[in-house]
């Protein structure tokens, strides 16, 4: 059922709760945990799901934002998802867009202070998941759905500065070659 744009225009200033978010995703993680037999199976399963959210989320940005044109270009592409699909998600721009030095088809999504890193506790029996595997699927879904094929990797790095506890999220984009933009 497709919602009237007035429904979506009068709860734009909404948002969810972090624990109704956490409770979820802690409910997701679990729903995962019993049907995968490895951590690897259990990332690329929230990478999928992450994929069908950034496409939704990729329309619904769209709507509430009134865009009258699709990003063509490879820089405008990720600069509208570390901005405005970024501040969509998590009320905040991402802190940085790099590309990779030795390769054309490679750039890094930095953020800092990503809600995930901060406040998702991981059991020990799932040492190594990394659950940013799941914003991984969803910028991967966002730029796949906006005509740039590519492959979303999510890593954790030591803090840029000694006095910070958390570390850093990193997402690295690998654009695929069959995609038709030049770099």
């Amino acid at each position: 059922m497709a919602l009237p744009v007035p429904f979506l225009q009068a709860r734009r200033n909404q948002s969810a709760h972090f624990s109704v978010f956490a409770l979820l995703f802690a409910e997701t993680i679990s729903y995962f945990q019993n049907r995968v037999d490895s951590i690897a199976e259990l990332e690329e399963r929230l990478l999928d799901l992450g994929q069908q959210i950034g496409r939704r989320v990729l329309e619904l940005v769209w709507l509430r934002e009134k865009f009258t044109r699709r990003e063509i270009e490879l820089l405008g592409a990720l600069r509208f998802t570390t901005t405005t699909v970024w501040r969509f998600l998590f009320g905040k721009f991402a802190d940085s867009l790099e590309r990779v030095k030795d390769k054309e088809n490679e750039y890094i999504i930095v953020d800092n202070t990503m809600l995930f890193a901060r406040f998702i506790s991981v059991p020990t029996e799932l040492e190594g998941l990394n659950c940013n595997a799941l914003i991984a699927g969803i910028v991967q879904g966002v730029l796949t759905a906006s005509g740039f094929p590519c492959r979303v990797d999510a890593h954790q790095a030591p803090p840029a500065d000694a006095s910070e506890y958390v570390s850093r999220s990193l997402f690295s984009i690998r654009f695929l070659p069959e995609s038709n933009h030049t770099f």
